[in-house]
């Protein structure tokens, strides 16, 4: 990561008010964290934090992460905000009044680092019928600028500017870039639509166009790779290239001239020869974003002046909604928008939305932590399955009282896994500990042979039944039974059919009784059986039946014969 070797008001020694590293190890102080995973900080062996997802905030204190954080520590913020005023000029107090983020929040007196880094910022503006003068040796002219002011850190520290501005009853669009990584500003690889110059012994960039007449308008800068460009609503008015890929950043600290590393929407005079504007009538409506990765957002944090740009205003900065509304007035310092970020205190105390307490829930398979707001929690346990065994929570859900940091332990019974091999499959079931698991629970029918579970074999022992310990696999033994009743093709009972059943290479037969019952058994069974049954077509009853009538027949038939005689 970078460290910054800061000038600070001109002076020949330099300060660091900012360091920024990547490491699980917090140091002494407030930092501003950024983490990728959820992570907890640990102090002396004890859990004293929580740093839920993927996001960012303020650690007070020292402490260890159990996984790898992005720390910009800062000292001194009182250095750069004592910077934070009105200059003195010949028509009165004077400084770039509108919206302006510089990387901190001022959360009760406290000053919390908050820095910015991403890709692209917007400022909107709304004129209501603005009126301001810009004064010139030669006396006042109606003029202003509206600046869009962000610094760029690319292989070094460029300060990029999107301007409106209002003269000689037209408007125009200005682009500036200059390179702030120095005392003195030198420009090697950039290069655009516009030219460079000179304002003394600084060499600049610029881009200057005309624009129709505009009541309202968004300014954007954009940085990709080694580029950046300049909107206006949306459309590309210039691309200017520098040296090495850069990103736009906000940093509470200052630059090689001593002036915060800020994003700025502000009113302000026209040019460098006439950089103060005394705001008449009327007023301006600003609205500030930076972009999060996925929308733009206001800053965290918006102050009513800014300290960059030379062109200041007479005005005031009143907060309005999100953004502001510059008009008449004296320009003050104040935080106009505060969003403050979550603070974690190392004693499992948070303030993220109002105040949390980490509760500690000591689960079968780990700890799990979350933050709660002082009162009722209830809290819907989740089954916990860890390999072979399932824990369950004894009751579904656990209802807390919650008026500090907490750590409970919820009860939870453990389930084992139980396998059990059969001749159609291995069937997987959950048992507590002492359950009893008997062989005939596995019982099953299967091409017209019923499989009785007689034993279950485990680890070699045979046993009629199982008294559960823990997880286990096990095969059953069976009897298979081959029974029911025999008939013929007519329905009726068919005797001395004849069922035959084969397991394993073992035969068993059977051979039907009176009424066409037959049951044919073999013991130790492990693999489905085959079963067949070889019945007589014709029931035994039928053809001894029709014998007698037969019979008499043949005996009426004789009788009838002799008769005749």
């Amino acid at each position: 990561m970078r460290f910054f070797l800061l000038l600070l008001a001109g002076a020949l020694a330099y300060a660091q008010l900012c360091m920024t590293y990547s490491g699980s190890w917090l140091g002494y102080g407030i930092h501003y964290v950024q983490w990728g995973e959820p992570a907890v900080l640990y102090a002396n062996g004890s859990i004293v934090s929580y740093l839920p997802g993927r996001g960012q905030g303020v650690v007070i204190g020292a402490a260890n992460s159990s996984s790898q954080l992005n720390v910009t520590t800062c000292f001194g913020l009182e250095l750069l905000t004592s910077r934070l005023k009105p200059a003195d000029t010949p028509w009165g107090p004077a400084a770039p009044v509108g919206l302006a983020y510089y990387g901190f929040v001022d959360l009760n007196g406290e000053y919390l680092p908050l820095p910015y880094e991403g890709n692209a910022v917007r400022g909107c503006f709304r004129l209501n019928g603005l009126y301001a003068v810009s004064h010139k040796p030669l006396g006042p002219i109606e003029a202003y600028s509206i600046q869009l002011n962000a610094y760029v850190e690319a292989s070094g520290l460029y300060w990029v500017q999107a301007l409106i501005r209002y003269g000689d009853g037209g408007f125009e669009f200005l682009d500036n870039v200059w390179n702030m990584t120095a005392p003195t500003s030198t420009l090697r690889g950039v290069a655009g639509r516009g030219a460079v110059a000179y304002l003394g012994r600084d060499e600049y960039y610029y881009y200057l166009a005309q624009m129709p007449r505009i009541s309202s308008a968004c300014l954007e800068i954009e940085v990709a790779g080694n580029a950046v460009r300049f909107f206006v609503n949306g459309d590309l008015l210039d691309e200017v290239y520098l040296p090495s890929p850069g990103r736009i950043v906000v940093l509470p600290q200052v630059n090689a001239r001593g002036l915060p590393i800020d994003l700025e929407l502000v009113v302000g005079g026209y040019s460098a020869d006439a950089p103060v504007a005394s705001v008449v009538n009327g007023s301006a409506s600003l609205s500030l974003y930076v972009w999060n990765g996925t929308a733009f957002a206001p800053p965290p944090a918006l102050w009513s002046i800014g300290i960059s740009t030379e062109e200041r205003a007479i005005a005031s900065a009143e907060a309005a909604g999100d953004g502001a509304v510059v008009g008449p007035g004296i320009p003050e310092a104040r935080q106009l928008h505060l969003r403050a970020p979550c603070i974690y205190f190392l004693n499992g105390t948070a303030l993220c939305g109002g105040v949390r307490y980490l509760v500690e829930l000591e689960l079968p398979n780990g700890t799990s932590y979350l933050w709660a707001p002082p009162g009722s929690l209830s809290i819907r346990l989740p089954e916990i399955l860890a390999g072979d065994v399932a824990y369950r929570p004894t009751a579904a859900v656990l209802n807390l009282t919650v008026a500090g940091p907490t750590r409970v332990e919820p009860a939870y019974q453990p389930f084992y896994l139980i396998s059990v091999s059969t001749p159609i499959g291995v069937r997987r079931l959950w048992a507590a500990r002492g359950e009893l698991i008997a062989a005939t629970d596995f019982t099953f029918v299967d091409g017209g042979v019923a499989y009785v579970g007689e034993l279950l074999s485990v680890n070699g022992r045979l046993a009629g039944e199982l008294s559960v310990e823990g997880p286990a696999n096990a095969s059953v033994l069976y009897v298979a039974v081959y029974n029911g009743t025999a008939r013929d093709l007519l329905g009726l009972p068919s005797p001395l059919s004849i069922a035959a059943l084969r397991c394993d290479g073992r035969s068993a037969y059977a051979l039907a009784g009176p009424l066409g019952r037959y049951n044919a058994s073999v013991y130790g069974v492990e693999a489905l059986c085959s079963a067949r049954l070889y019945r007589l077509p014709i029931s035994p009853y039928l053809l001894v039946l029709a014998a007698l009538l037969i019979s008499k027949l043949f005996r009426r038939r004789k009788l009838y014969k002799h008769n005749i005689r």
